[in-house]
């Protein structure tokens, strides 16, 4: 059962739906010829760990998204401040960029601090994954290889000027 389905996607073959099941902590796939659902990465219970089903671990999964070449799923771990990448094929878990730590950095994937990610979307060529963080109001753009972190859009102000790319307002 699901709950609190958030984020879906397509595989890019069409053949699976990937849903953030955001309370039950886990990336579930649904296949969409009939219906079969089977949980792809995560665990019971809440945290942060990496790791391979059944030992890595979520907080509130809300956005996720299928790389083109179908090897990894990215996922918008919102209540661990966290963008994650697993493994399509065996489902293990590993931080792509954030501490862990609610704030605001740019930088290199272990130094790069995010708030309550949601959205989350990825390049054509795979090799930028993109996610609002919704607690400072900014779109990031991530390295998907390295985890490298800049921010592309937003400011400290949530509202709705037009214009230039990035205010540190």
């Amino acid at each position: 059962r699901f709950s609190h389905p958030y984020g879906v996607t397509f595989s890019p073959d069409d053949d699976w739906l990937y849903v953030a099941d955001a309370q039950n902590n886990r990336i579930r796939k649904l296949r969409m010829s009939d219906g079969y659902t089977t949980t792809l990465a995560g665990s019971s219970g809440t945290g942060r760990t990496d790791g391979l089903p059944g030992v890595g671990r979520f907080s509130w999964t809300i956005g996720v998204v299928v790389s083109h070449d179908s090897r990894y799923v990215f996922v918008a771990d919102h209540n661990n401040f966290l963008v994650r990448k697993v493994n399509a094929d065996t489902g293990e878990i590993s931080t792509l960029s954030g501490t862990g730590t609610n704030g605001y950095t740019d930088g290199k994937a272990h130094i790069a601090e995010f708030g309550q990610t949601t959205g989350i979307a990825i390049s054509l060529d795979d090799q930028w994954v993109y996610v609002s963080d919704a607690t400072h109001s900014r779109i990031r753009k991530i390295d998907a290889t390295r985890g490298n972190t800049t921010t592309l859009a937003g400011s400290s102000s949530a509202c709705c000027s037009d214009g230039a790319s990035i205010s540190e307002a």
